[in-house]
């Protein structure tokens, strides 16, 4: 986590940081600038005062928030420097004095998460008694760090239109983001990086769903956007302080009180009423009724000293989604063995034929419903100038029903966060902040169906029935962080110990699978498994440690030089159940056995700097930077042998040629053969990511800063998913014959990724606030992008032929949002009397628009294990018919793709086509925002706001089936890209009222 950090001065050169230290260099007066931008991320303010031949001690600096009553004091060192660390993000005063000359006053100082803050003073001959009042306004030139940031502000999170009210959607506006999909966690990456090679922390505290890196998005208030000041995004070569992931880095701070009490009462509503109607519906209007009210409360307990602040929000939503599916026609029941009949029955009516006799179409409604309540706390204390803590925690109950299949699935989540922090100024130049953090991530998951077993079929939707899942991810921690300051050097040292605790476990289930429709019809299996996986305990350590140093090199030159370093252990399972399984033991090994050898290898490197050259005055910075990144991926990536702590066993057809149902006969033969084992690769190695980027900043008028840049990424041993103990094609026996085959999970995979980037910005201010970002990029891999998304191989041999452009390779993105208010009412430029007063005061116009090129699409088989020479039928590929178009001349939803153009491979081969050779649709989408503040009386005042997603409904699907054995189902788009909230929905309407006081 980042937290701004501010330096104080009144000399010519003044520099401010954000969750580092401030630097203060003292020197004559020249010329006065003001900046600021991301940096590192930690939380010391730096305040630079300089002058172009030298520095002067014996200055006398002081910043501080007049919210709180926060004041700190410096003197300026033998350098002409003077630091403050760890300050909070927040309104800053900030004050330089020297004797000879008047002071200077800087007023209001915007200091984001993770920020520094530079400003250049020009001091005037005077006494110090004089004083020269500067209002501070600070451009978004970032003459600080190399790194790739961008802050999601308190304007942001309160005035943009944000579908499903859920903040994760903010992160798209960070420069390198990339949207695959609705715009929560689970479709935002950066820079071609896996989505759980990102990294998240609240207050500086883990804020991960723990045993996989992201949260789970179907809960939107894990973290309320009402108790969040701001947030940084940190998209690539981010400074040592923050690590535990390749990917992003997002970094929230919460809310806070200060010495006025302030509140909130507000309530966000949606009605099917207002919406346009869903793409593929017909009849009426699907029912849509949605509520998330909450307030806000936020003063001192003592003023100066104590100040509280406490969030509630709940949500309760109902909504009936259409839905497109393929069920088996009266024909086709009629004509099955009479073993199947049974199951088939389980399968609902169709509601319509389609093209295939054997395949009926099934349209259906199901309600999707969400409850959750979320409580959020927080305390802050300060015993004096030189110490203080706060705590904070916050809960969430949330209960979710989603539709899916032919059936149902209810999660059932308990996440919560908590974070102590004390903080310490043990002298001018050195501070330490010391935080003991908790993170919790429990879901129970149950699914609900027709059927007793799972079923799937190519082209008909899958038979579900009962299965529970326990999740419960809980992780402490405790982190120091040191700054220190050393002439011209802001240096940052610190570490973290996490304990991670992951107990999972899934109730007995028995799935069946069969290669195609006939074979359901004759009755010929492909294959069946059983699991029975009880609760097992997963603990392991994970340690960091960092030195950062911040080098004012020059006045218009600052080097970032840094070193991090992480430890993961190896996953041990409380109870000692774990069963590691190897070929070189034959099976599973003695107990005892090393799952791997930890990797103690992952020193990453980071070195940037900022220069601003002389000749182009303080309007443009040249920004370039390198840096190694290692990551965990998810814990789940290395379970393995606590995965096969339970009971898991699977047969094949390759295997068994008679494999049938029902498959009670051949439950003896599948616990002596068909033990289905999991592994990890006893040789991996932890995966790191590559980054190196150069950009430039310019200023331009009103306040914009524009940006140019490049960036590239290369990742490195990659988790890659891959099968051992697979037919010998010369034997036809696979080389342990009591075992089927082997998931392994390994580290030899690779990525590479460029873009250009091009970016407009203008800090909220005078009303207005503007942000463009476009990326075009290009991605690479071998069918892994680290983080849990990996793909296995058609042909396990050969892992390279897999190499070609990323399932989430976009190549063009455009996110833009603005926030505009009128310029009439109260606090604003004109202050108009009587009626004409009453009507154009207090209008904001605010908007999101996002747009983005097609997803990659790979053309699918599925095969009998018996087709291939190894057995293994899992990734495989489709051949690509020569002569004939892929894509229909006429590209339409109901036909996206052109089936005649592929073709089932031989028997006894892999398919002639590679992955990702074409596209599915784009996506564009508007929203829209109008609101009107009407004044009651002092603080008091009414809000009231509409807010349109997707308001010129634009239709935003989904990817079309690519599997050429679906049938009818094949090429064919069935439904949009997102049914319930976030992007990518029809046009939908939300109505908010909040009261402020």
């Amino acid at each position: 986590m980042q937290i701004p950090s501010l330096g104080t001065s009144r000399w010519p050169y003044d520099s401010l940081s954000s969750g580092s230290s401030a630097l203060v260099h003292v020197r004559p007066p020249r010329r006065r600038r003001v900046c600021g931008g991301p940096v590192e991320q930690r939380y010391t303010p730096r305040h630079d005062l300089r002058s172009q031949r030298g520095g002067a001690s014996g200055g006398r600096g002081e910043s501080g928030s007049p919210s709180t009553g926060l004041k700190r004091e410096a003197v300026t060192n033998e350098a002409g420097l003077y630091v403050f660390n760890f300050l909070p993000a927040g309104q800053y005063l900030v004050t330089a004095e020297l004797s000879g000359f008047k002071a200077v006053r800087h007023e209001n100082l915007p200091l984001e998460v993770g920020q520094n803050l530079a400003l250049d003073v020009k001091l005037e001959v005077g006494q110090v008694q004089e004083t020269v009042t500067v209002e501070g306004a600070v451009t978004l030139l970032d003459r600080t760090s190399a790194a790739i940031s961008t802050v999601i502000q308190s304007a942001h999170l309160k005035e943009l239109p944000l579908a499903g009210r859920h903040w994760a959607g903010l992160m798209l506006l960070a420069p390198g983001a990339i949207n695959t999909g609705d715009g929560t966690h689970l479709s935002t990456r950066f820079a071609g990086r896996a989505r759980d090679d990102n990294n998240w922390t609240f207050d500086g505290i883990d804020a991960t769903g723990v045993k996989d890196p992201r949260q789970d998005s179907a809960a939107r208030l894990i973290i309320s956007s009402e108790s969040i000041a701001e947030f940084r995004v940190g998209s690539a070569l981010y400074s040592a302080e923050s690590g535990a992931g390749a990917g992003g880095q997002v970094q929230l701070i919460s809310k806070t009180g200060t010495n006025q009490f302030h509140g909130t009462v507000y309530n966000f509503m949606r009605n099917d009423a207002f919406d346009a109607r869903p793409f593929g519906t017909t009849g009426a209007l699907p029912p849509f009724r949605l509520n998330q009210y909450g307030m806000n409360v936020g003063g001192p307990i003592t003023p100066q000293r104590t100040f509280f602040f406490v969030n509630f929000e709940g949500l309760r939503q109902r909504q009936t989604q259409s839905f497109t599916r393929f069920v088996p026609s009266q024909a086709f029941r009629a004509s099955v063995d009479s073993a199947v009949a049974g199951v088939i029955a389980q399968y609902p009516s169709g509601t319509g034929p389609t093209s295939d006799p054997n395949i009926d179409e099934w349209r259906v409604q199901q309600q999707f419903t969400a409850d959750e309540d979320a409580p959020s706390f927080r305390v802050d204390h300060r015993f004096s100038d030189a110490t203080s803590l706060f705590g904070r925690y916050n809960y969430d109950n949330a209960n979710i029903t989603n539709p899916t299949d032919t059936g149902f699935t209810t999660n059932k989540l308990r996440p919560s966060n908590f974070v102590l922090q004390v903080q310490r100024i043990l002298s001018a130049s050195i501070v330490n902040e010391l935080k003991f953090g908790y993170n919790a991530s429990l879901r129970t998951e149950l699914r609900s169906g027709p059927s007793d077993v799972q079923i799937s079929v190519p082209g008909i939707v899958a038979l579900t029935g009962p299965r529970e899942i326990l999740e419960d991810g809980r992780t402490f921690s405790v982190i120091d962080n040191l700054g220190i300051v050393r002439g011209r050097h802001n240096m940052k040292i610190g570490g973290e110990i996490r304990r991670i605790f992951v107990d999972i476990g899934e109730g007995n289930t028995t799935s069946l699978s069969y290669s195609s429709r006939p074979n359901l019809q004759a009755n010929r299996l492909e294959s069946f498994s059983i699991v029975d996986f009880p609760v097992v305990q997963g603990r392991r350590w994970w340690y960091f440690g960092y030195i950062q140093d911040d080098i004012k090199w020059r006045p218009n030159l600052t080097i970032n030089a840094g070193l991090r370093y992480e430890y993961y252990s190896v996953v041990e399972e409380k109870d000692g159940r774990a069963k590691v399984w190897r070929m070189s033991c034959g099976g599973f090994c003695p107990q005892g056995t090393s799952w791997y050898q930890p990797d103690k290898n992952n020193f990453a490197p980071r070195v940037g700097f900022a220069w601003s050259p002389a000749r182009f005055g303080d309007a443009t910075v040249i920004r370039a930077g390198f840096g190694v990144f290692f990551g965990p991926g998810q814990n789940d990536d290395v379970f393995a042998p606590i995965d096969n702590s339970g009971s898991r066993f699977t047969l094949e057809r390759a295997t068994v040629p008679a494999l049938s149902y029902p498959i009670t006969p051949f439950l003896p033969l599948a616990s002596s053969i068909g033990n289905s084992a999991r592994a990890v690769d006893e040789n991996r190695v932890d995966q790191y990511a590559e980054h190196y980027s150069l950009s430039i900043q310019q200023a331009l008028p009103w306040r914009f800063v524009t940006q140019v840049g490049y960036i590239g990424s290369q990742g490195h041993h990659m988790l890659d998913r891959s099968f051992v103990n697979l037919i010998d094609p010369a034997t036809g026996r696979r080389p342990l014959a009591n075992f089927g085959r082997v998931d392994i999970k390994s580290s030899g995979s690779s990525t590479n990724f460029n873009g250009l980037q091009v970016s407009l910005q203008r800090p909220f201010s005078d009303g207005l606030l503007v942000g463009t970002q476009y990326m075009w990029s290009h991605s690479f891999d071998e069918g892994s992008l680290g983080g849990g998304e990996s793909s296995p191989p058609q042909n396990v041999a050969c892992r390279h032929c897999e190499y070609a452009s990323t399932n989430q390779d976009i190549r063009h993105t455009v996110t833009t949002n603005w926030v505009y208010q009128l310029p009439f009412g109260k606090d604003r430029r004109y202050q108009p009397d009587g009626v004409l007063g009453h009507f154009l005061g207090g209008w904001n116009f605010s908007g999101l628009l996002q747009a983005r090129t097609g997803r990659p699409l790979t053309i699918s088989v599925t095969r009998s294990t018996a087709d291939l020479p190894d057995g293994n039928n899992s990734g495989q590929r489709a051949d690509i018919v020569a002569g004939v178009p892929p894509n229909p001349e006429n590209q339409t939803p109901a036909q996206w793709l052109n089936l005649a153009a592929f073709a089932v491979p031989a028997r006894g081969t892999w398919g002639n086509l590679g992955r990702n050779t074409f596209r599915g649709p784009g996506l564009f989408q508007v929203d829209l925002a109008l609101q009107r503040r009407l004044q009651i009386s002092g603080d008091r005042n009414f809000e009231l706001r509409v807010e349109a997603f997707n308001a010129f409904n634009q239709q935003n699907l989904a990817n079309p089936n690519t599997n050429i054995s679906s049938g009818p189902a094949f090429g064919r788009i069935t439904g949009p890209l997102n049914l319930s909230y976030g992007t990518g929905t029809a046009r939908q309407m939300q109505f908010m009222a909040r009261f402020n006081f």
